[in-house]
């Protein structure tokens, strides 16, 4: 019962893509500006493997952000999630992304009597800010269209990610087996 309660996997597959999109992106920016330190004193198979151990994170953190808004998707009624999930759980995701990248950067510039509450204070604000667009998105026609055709083309990004991410599994069990 609970399974017809999920949208269908064609309006899944672009709400990853967003959520890939960002958690990739973050990770492989973050990867590149420290390349050129790393260079100094790693070797090119140490990159790859430091590449591979943060591509394997990320699957498993998109993967963990696409299984919350399908838990939302079936515990909520239909109508406030399941019927516009490309709409909303992009904007709902693009929020709390959004957020999380921005206090991944301020663990570098926060001075340390800060933490966690000078960072951690605005949860509760960008929760309900991704909850009130993510409705209202739903809602309005013109940024329905705009979400779910940038949500459609950011599916070219999982033509990447996926083998990309499978191979990192991969490699990183065979580095920690063997």
């Amino acid at each position: 019962m609970q399974m017809r309660r999920l949208p269908p996997f064609r309006e899944i597959v672009p709400v990853y893509a967003v959520i890939v999109s960002f958690i990739y992106g973050w990770t492989l920016i973050r990867y590149f500006w420290q390349v050129p330190s790393w260079l100094f004193y790693l070797q090119s198979g140490d990159l790859l493997a430091i590449l591979s151990y943060a591509l394997s994170v990320n699957l498993a953190e998109s993967l963990f952000a696409l299984a919350a808004l399908l838990v939302g998707a079936i515990v909520l009624p239909r109508a406030w999630l399941a019927d516009a999930f490309v709409t909303r759980g992009t904007i709902a995701s693009a929020v709390v992304l959004a957020y999380a990248i921005w206090l991944a950067s301020e663990f570098v510039t926060r001075k340390p009597s800060d933490y966690p509450a000078g960072i951690i204070r605005l949860a509760p604000v960008v929760l309900v800010s991704a909850v009130v667009a993510a409705f209202v998105a739903g809602k309005v026609g013109a940024i329905r269209n705009l979400v779910e055709g940038l949500a459609d083309r950011a599916t070219i990004f999982l033509y990447l990610s996926v083998p990309l991410s499978v191979a990192s599994v991969i490699a990183v069990t065979a580095r920690n087996l063997w």
